[in-house]
């Protein structure tokens, strides 16, 4: 009786182990949703003059799966936008973005695992210009443009905690994002290119089920 309940016990804690090993089959779900305000200043003699706040948004629900060990796969959606305002003249970029994605797992320590990731995927953003002192206008003239294209996401430095059964911890540190996108109005093309290592890391939080 006693050697069936060892038994049993070392087949539990061995289940266990590769529960937490992100074996196949497991599912997780998870999101990033964060705000960063940046404002600056100019001071010249005892002038000091505040710049206009630019705010960043961002909001990344996914779904991710294991079809092998260690081997992850899975879709996010990310709605990111970008605030600017001036004295007469606001605008915002708002960009709306379907990515699958896939991660491998490389395991550093217990419980704790490296993981970077590539995504690729689409987008559709919206542009808003508001110009509260237009010459040809009494009031504020607001013009919205709106586009498509796609978009690569390199995270060559992404870790992942998991404290728990079902929950985990991920954040990356060294990011690369491209935007490419035509501009249906001016038909012409635009993006943007991001390269991030340290200044402002993501930290999200998954459900594993």
């Amino acid at each position: 009786m006693k050697k069936a309940l060892i038994v049993m016990l070392l087949m539990l804690m061995g289940g266990l182990n590769v529960l937490f090993a992100q074996s196949k089959g497991e599912k997780m779900v998870g999101a990033i949703v964060g705000v960063e305000v940046q404002k600056g200043y100019i001071k010249e003699g005892e002038v000091k003059t505040e710049g206009k706040p630019i705010i960043y948004m961002e909001a990344s629900p996914a779904f991710y799966f294991f079809p092998v060990n260690k081997f992850r796969i899975g879709a996010q959606l990310t709605f990111w936008k970008k605030i600017e305002k001036y004295d007469h003249y606001d605008w915002s970029l708002a960009i709306f973005e379907v990515a699958p994605s896939v991660s491998y797992y490389i395991k550093l320590a217990e419980k704790f695992h490296f993981t970077p990731e590539i995504t690729a995927g689409f987008i559709r953003t919206k542009r808003v210009d508001v110009d509260f002192q237009n010459p040809d206008f009494y009031e504020k003239k607001t013009t919205t443009v709106r586009s498509h294209g796609f978009s690569f996401h390199a995270i060559p430095v992404k870790f992942e905690f998991r404290p728990a059964q079902h929950l985990c911890i991920s954040a990356s540190v060294l990011n690369f994002s491209l935007h490419k996108y035509i501009n249906t109005a001016m038909d012409r093309e635009e993006g943007d290119i991001y390269f991030d290592f340290g200044m402002a890391p993501s930290v999200g939080i998954g459900f594993y089920f």
